[in-house]
């Protein structure tokens, strides 16, 4: 019965051929080689050692308690599975090797949501009997955690070799092709919600409820049941979804004033040429800019140096900024403020949540500090032994020289790996220019606005493409310098390939946006764009040309298009991979291992379904975490990245529940007191954030200019909006005659205006005694550089603030946990203290009836009637001093000096029966016990000890 199993260990017998060219060319290479291991002299011989482990494996694992049964399989009789079950004796004695602890009662934290209205939410009476009833004493999970750390633990060589030991060795080694703990199976269980109160209630099948109630596109906006998900799946797991779900309602709570914010905007800024709202679009100029020079003929500078053609201020009126703040709004300001905020509080709000559910699930205590060493790390050559200090034993450790070999190839990798990064992003950079050339070769045309547009989507789009790519290649990268590196614990591997990982990763996403901002926005800012003498030397070399173009009015648009087109699409395809990947292997496993039509057992089922990675949760945790740093990092200039994200996450949600629960092998659980190392990474990212949000603030858009300019010139401010004055200060003048422009539509330009705050041309204007033959910055540029560095102190130390005191009103460790910590010690001191008490108690009262039965024995047995077959206590006869004094042995005396009560000779301690079924190892098979040796667990600490 498939409830019964609680893992399954699979192997295949293949034909013993004999391949005898394959093995004398492996002895000559080894004999070539010196290679001081024994070549087997044919195939035969490897599979006798498989068997001959698999055997000495499983011998043992009935040793210690385990109930193994073997069958064949249905499609192929050259497999076989070996069903492991653990009697109720067998977790007890082991729950407490590695912390697995049942709670005395019931939790006393506070449920604080109940207080709340929640929709569309499961009834706890509805849920499985197994999560919420107390008779089970360990749920599915603790079971499939404790039998695989006993698998884990037993050692399958013959001489107990320190690197022969668990079942992770052994499937590297192909002595078993697989080990998996199987799903729930639907047939065994009926799910029956029309139960009557008189006929008894039907056992629930976990798996079933929770594809009803949670691993379903219909329970999209239903509450995630994290115990029942914990009770199947393990801590590790309802860790991920507890995350992936606070996290998807924190964003909704942030698409919410996101919206709010841009309809806000969209209303005060109302398109003078449409003369109606349009939430999606603004102008770029504000609207008393383009009022006052409307029909005035002024044209706008190139966008860049070659092929760009002049642009009318008109048409720059009419120009709609999709899904963006415009330059010169307020409500960036305190959008920005309240995502930088919101994502302190979600932190903070995790840690909490977090330390609930490690509290309610009692993980802090279960995970023990003795951890399982890794089968690669046991393997290793160059390992020396350590003491360690807390425990005082002599624990195995890499050497010097390896450890200082591999910190030096980590750093040779990381830049390389960095250097190749920034590389492609600067070579797609480049790319845009050359689909622009290529554009107007073509079209023999100048470029326009919407040629522009289309190159830059279209190499943006060719970026992404590269950032899969080189995502594909950085994790290869990650992996194999982290398994060179041969960390001792799997908890150790998973934290270093995850900080490798995400570094890489977040380069690689956020390297060209931060090039729009810094790179970009720095050029526009400092550097003289329109420069005579540059413009003569435009033709010496590509890079000049290239480097130098900067932003025509707000670099805010093209980081725009670059964040649609990056999130959107390595979004939308991340998941199509993540979803359709695990049908098409399992499909493809049907085709090409099936063969027959008829159902099979859930073993076999499970068999062909495909299997997690190793490293499955920690990129599920980095596509979080990245999608959490584009809606926290550049909140000011895209606002409509949380519903997005939200949109996307709300899908995602879902089919990683299905994907768990249906598409793929059941997940080995795991002890975890945490989400690991990316509470770390989330922290960092929110802090960061505050920075990032601050620089675009100050520098690429034009709120601080604005405010400079109204705080120094208040009645230039019309009703309308800001004036020609005010375009006049941010918007310097460019005598464009020396401009050499091979096609162009706007013949006879003799200026144009280009973002910066420079004083004018005297070949313009010659009357100003103010002006200037070369470009020179005006007087207020340092004021408004003061202004821009001020405000992006201020913004920080406000957010900076606020963080702090919501850290200090709202601690991490919540006051309810603290408490019910106190009130389970408190408790569990007590239970101890009533056990110490009755032991105690037992004690004392035996002593009393051994004394009261000594006091009691009689000396003189002449009154005593004797009834037959009675059994009287006499006193031990005195030896005999020689051989001659003992009495003569009859038959008589012989009979009667047999043992009376032959119960003596059974065992006191009767195990679990064994199935009817035949066994491997039973008890009418195997040898007695009192030659059977003792079972060789493997100790993490002594494995060398060994």
């Amino acid at each position: 019965m498939a409830a019964d199993i609680d893992f399954v260990l699979v192997y295949r017998e293949p034909e013993e051929t004999r391949w005898g060219p394959f093995t004398r060319a492996a002895r000559w290479v080894a004999d070539v080689l010196r290679v001081p291991h024994r070549i087997p002299d044919t195939r035969a011989e490897i599979l006798r050692q498989r068997r001959q482990a698999r055997e000495i494996y499983q011998k043992r694992l009935i040793e210690a308690g385990l109930i193994l049964r073997v069958v064949s399989a249905c499609e192929s009789n050259r497999r076989n599975f070996v069903l492991c079950h653990a009697p109720d004796s067998v977790l007890e004695r082991h729950a407490d090797v590695i912390g697995i602890k049942k709670k005395l009662s019931k939790s006393f934290l506070f449920n604080y949501t109940a207080l709340a209205i929640r929709f569309l939410t499961f009834r706890s009476e509805g849920m499985p009997e197994t999560c919420i009833g107390e008779d089970l004493e360990y749920s599915m999970a603790d079971r499939v955690l404790i039998v695989k750390d006993l698998l884990s633990r037993i050692n399958y060589g013959a001489n107990n070799q320190p690197h022969t030991v668990g079942i992770d060795n052994m499937v590297d080694q192909n002595i078993y092709t697989l080990a998996y703990p199987i799903h729930d199976d639907p047939a065994q269980h009926q799910l029956s919600t029309l139960s009557s109160q008189s006929a008894p209630k039907p056992a629930v099948c976990e798996r079933e409820w929770l594809s009803i109630h949670w691993a379903t596109f219909y329970a999209l906006f239903m509450e995630q049941p994290l115990d029942v998900v914990r009770s199947y799946f393990g801590p590790q797991v309802a860790l991920y979804f507890a995350f992936f779900g606070s996290y998807t309602t924190w964003l909704a709570f942030i698409a919410l004033p996101s919206f709010l914010f841009k309809l806000i905007t969209s209303v005060l800024d109302i398109s003078g040429s449409m003369g109606k709202l349009n939430i999606l679009s603004e102008p770029v100029l504000p609207k008393g800019v383009c009022e006052a020079y409307r029909g005035r003929g002024v044209m706008m500078c190139p966008q860049c140096h070659t092929n760009c053609d002049f642009e009318s201020l008109d048409g720059l009126c009419t120009h709609q900024l999709p899904f963006l703040y415009t330059p010169h709004a307020l409500a960036p300001v305190f959008h920005s403020f309240v995502v930088c905020v919101a994502a302190s509080c979600f932190v903070q709000y995790w840690k909490r949540r977090e330390a609930c559910l490690v509290h309610r699930w009692s993980l802090k205590d279960n995970v023990h500090d003795e951890e399982m060493l890794r089968p690669e790390f046991l393997r290793a050559q160059n390992r020396t032994l350590k003491l360690n200090k807390v425990t005082s034993r002599m624990e195995p450790a890499h050497s010097k020289f390896h450890r200082v070999s591999v910190a030096l190839l980590e750093l040779i990798i990381i830049l390389l790996m960095l250097v190749t990064i920034l590389g492609v992003n600067f070579g797609c950079h480049l790319l845009k220019y050359h689909i622009r050339s290529v554009l107007v070769e073509l079209l023999k045309l100048p470029l326009d606005r919407i040629t522009i547009v289309c190159s830059s989507l279209f190499s943006a789009a060719v970026h992404s493409t590269i950032i899969l790519l080189l995502n594909w290649i950085c994790e290869i990268a990650c992996l194999w310098i982290v398994n060179w590196e041969n960390p001792r614990t799997q908890r150790e591997f998973d934290d270093h390939y995850s900080k490798m990982i995400f570094i890489f990763q977040f380069l690689d996403y956020f390297s060209p946006l931060f090039y729009i901002i810094f790179g970009r926005t720095t050029v526009s800012l400092f550097y003289a764009r329109f420069d005579p003498d540059q413009i003569t030397n435009a033709e010496e070399g590509p890079w000049r040309r290239w480097v130098v173009d900067a932003c025509t009015y707000t670099c805010l648009e093209e980081l725009d298009q670059a964040m649609i087109i990056f999130f959107c699409f390595t979004q939308i395809f991340r998941e199509l991979l993540k979803f359709g990947r695990p049908f098409l292997i399992g499909i493809c496993r049907r085709l090409f291992l099936r063969k027959g039509t008829r159902s099979l057992p859930q073993w076999e089922t499970d068999f062909f379904l495909p299997t997690l990675y190793n490293q499955q949760l920690c990129f599920d945790y980095l596509r979080l975490i990245i999608q959490f740093a584009y809606v926290v990092l550049f909140s000011s200039s895209f606002p409509m990245a949380p519903l997005l994200a939200l949109v996307v996450n709300g899908i995602s949600l879902r089919a990683d529940a299905i994907k768990f629960l249906r598409s793929n092998r059941r997940a080995v659980p795991k002890m975890v007191p945490s989400i690991g190392v990316w509470l770390k990474v989330l922290s960092t990212v929110s802090t960061f954030s505050v920075i990032v949000n601050g620089f675009v603030l100050a520098f690429t858009t034009d709120i601080v200019p604005r405010w400079f300019y109204l705080s120094h010139h208040p009645e230039q401010v019309q009703l309308n909006g800001l004036d020609e004055k005010y375009f006049d200060f941010t918007y310097a003048h460019f005598d464009s005659r020396n401009l050499s422009i091979p096609l162009t539509a706007h013949q006879g330009t003799n200026s144009c205006r280009f973002y910066g705050m420079y004083e004018r041309p005297c070949t313009l204007f010659p009357e100003d005694n103010e002006c200037h033959d070369t470009p020179q910055k005006t007087r207020e540029f340092l004021q408004v550089l003061i202004y821009r560095v001020l405000f992006l102190s201020l913004f920080m130390n406000m957010v900076f603030l606020i963080n702090w005191i919501v850290r200090a009103v709202y601690p991490a460790d919540p006051p309810s946990v603290r408490l019910a910590r106190k009130s389970d010690h408190f408790r569990a001191q007590q239970a101890m203290d009533r056990i110490s008490r009755m032991s105690d108690g037992k004690r004392e009262s035996r002593k009393t009836r051994s004394k009261s039965r000594d006091k009691k024995l009689p000396t003189d047995f002449s009154g005593i009637s004797i009834q037959p077959n009675a059994i009287i206590w006499r006193p031990p006869p005195p030896p005999p001093t020689s051989v001659d004094d003992a009495p003569p042995t009859t038959p008589d005396s012989a009979a009667s000096a047999q043992p009376s009560c032959p119960a003596a000779s059974t065992p006191t301690n009767v195990t679990d029966p064994l199935p009817k079924t035949p066994m491997i190892g039973s008890p009418a098979s195997s040898q007695p016990a009192a030659t059977t040796p003792p079972v060789p667990v493997a100790h993490p600490k002594n494995v060398t000890e060994q």
